[in-house]
């Protein structure tokens, strides 16, 4: 995770490096993400199984290892700061629970899942401000809801007897609600911050993430994100191409 952090830092540095005049928002693109969380969609069914082991055996502890998550997202703009979006996303991640004991309750697990969303976003104009000196050529208030499913699979095998312990497949339906603030500086950077609401079936959780975006071209972009979720964080970085 603190890979992660770093890479987030250098980028926002890198951001700084060059100054293209600022042409407005556009919500035209597509955006290739990787991230690293240490944190998980399947956190709930892995915390559920563990405490299926703790009645079983005393001293049971969970080591964590940061879930990777490959992120693809697309928008469409409608006109009138309506667009259409969607998002694609992997996300695999191993961990460790169990007492390495005689009765053999240490156990590996291995987690996959992918999440699939479809939505509209809306934006509403704000006027320019000054904030410390640095002019804010351009600011919205942003919305979105989208319909998402997800799909998972959780497998875990006995680290002694090398036994399948269990497998878990299931497919979820939730929402996703979000609003926030994005501004194009001087600096033809663009700084975002939202809050973000899962919500459905088996689906629960809330999020605030912030996100830098600099333009290197009329049509190529960098960006770093970090959020902060209830059970952990996730950061990243993402290209992204529009059109």
């Amino acid at each position: 995770m603190n890979n992660v952090l770093n890479i987030f830092l250098a980028t926002i540095i890198i951001f700084f490096s060059s100054n293209i005049l600022a042409e407005g928002f556009n919500d035209n693109y597509f955006q290739l993400g990787f991230e690293s969380s240490d944190s998980s969609v399947l956190e709930k069914d892995l915390y559920g199984q563990i405490a299926s082991v703790e009645r079983q055996a005393d001293g049971v502890t969970k080591l964590k290892i940061a879930d990777k998550i490959t992120d693809i997202r697309g928008s469409i703009s409608l006109g009138q700061n309506l667009s259409l979006i969607g998002s694609y996303a992997t996300e695999t991640g191993k961990w460790t629970d169990g007492c390495a004991c005689t009765n053999f309750w240490e156990k590996n697990w291995d987690g996959k899942s992918t999440i699939t969303s479809l939505g509209i976003g809306k934006n509403f104009d704000i006027n320019a401000n000054n904030l410390g000196g640095m002019t804010l050529s351009y600011t919205q208030l942003t919305t979105s809801l989208s319909a998402a499913k997800i799909k998972s699979d959780l497998t875990s095998f006995r680290v002694v007897t090398k036994s399948k312990w269990d497998d878990i497949s299931q497919q979820k339906d939730f929402s996703i609600f979000s609003m926030g603030i994005r501004t194009i500086s001087n600096f033809d950077i663009e700084l975002g911050a939202k809050y973000i609401r899962l919500a459905g079936n088996g689906v629960h959780g809330n999020e605030f993430e912030v996100e830098a975006v600099k333009k290197f071209s009329k049509n190529l972009a960098l960006g770093a994100k970090f959020a902060s979720q209830e059970n952990g964080n996730k950061a990243g970085f993402f290209f992204r191409t529009s059109f």
